[in-house]
C-alpha cells in the first residue's frame, strides 16, 4: 500500500530477512531506483498475479507439448494404418501368386528340366569365355598393345644409351662405371 526505503522494509514484513532473498527474488516486492535511493513497494494482489501468470505460462507450455505429442501420435497411427493396408495387399498378392502352383508331377519335371537347362547355359557361357581369349579381334588388339609396348621400351632404351654416351663424353666416365652407378644391367639391349 505504501512505499518505503530499504531500511523501512523490515518493518513492513515484521521479520529480519534480507530484502534480496525475500521480496525482490520472489516477485512480491517491486523495486525501482530513484536518484541514489532504491524505493520498494508491494501491492496486495501482486503476488497472486505473478503466480497466476506463471501458472498460465505452464499451462500454455503443457498445451504446446500436448499438441506436438498428439500430432506425432496421429502420424504414427496413420503410418500404422498404411502398413496394415500394405500388409493386406501383399498377402493378397502372395495368395494370387500361389494359385495354380500346386505341386504336381508335371511341375516337378519342368523344374528339373529348368535346372538342367540353366546348368547347360552356365557351361556354354564358360566355354564361350574360353573362346573369347582366342578371338581374332582380341588377339589383334593384344598384338597392337605388344607393338606399342615394344616401341616404348626401345625408346626408353635408346634414351638411356643416349644419356650414357653424353655422360661419357661430357664427364669422361667409362660406360661400365656409368652402368654400375645407375644399376643398369649389362644385358640391357633393344627388344
Amino acid at each position: 500500500r505504501d512505499f518505503c526505503l530499504s531500511r523501512g522494509l523490515g518493518d513492513v514484513y515484521k521479520r529480519q530477512v534480507s530484502t534480496q532473498s525475500t521480496g525482490c527474488n520472489d516477485n512480491i516486492i517491486c523495486s525501482d531506483k530513484l536518484g541514489t535511493s532504491t524505493i520498494y513497494w508491494s501491492f496486495p494482489s501482486h503476488a497472486t498475479q505473478v503466480v497466476r501468470y506463471q501458472t498460465l505460462l505452464w499451462v500454455l507450455w503443457l498445451k504446446k507439448i500436448y499438441s506436438k505429442k498428439r500430432t506425432k501420435l496421429q502420424r504414427l497411427k496413420s503410418s500404422i494404418e498404411n502398413f496394415e493396408v500394405q500388409k493386406v495387399q501383399l498377402e493378397q498378392e502372395n495368395a494370387n501368386c500361389k494359385l495354380g502352383k500346386f505341386v504336381t508331377e508335371e511341375r516337378k519335371e519342368n523344374l528339373e528340366t529348368l535346372q538342367k537347362l540353366q546348368q547347360e547355359k552356365r557351361a556354354y557361357e564358360e566355354e564361350l569365355r574360353n573362346f573369347t581369349e582366342n578371338d581374332p579381334e582380341i588377339l589383334a588388339l593384344i598384338e597392337q598393345d605388344v607393338k606399342v609396348a615394344t616401341e616404348a621400351t626401345n625408346r626408353w632404351t635408346d634414351n638411356l644409351f643416349t644419356l650414357r654416351s653424353w655422360a661419357t663424353q661430357k664427364y669422361s666416365i667409362a660406360p661400365k662405371d656409368f652402368d654400375k652407378q645407375f644399376q643398369i644391367p649389362e644385358e640391357l639391349d633393344y627388344v
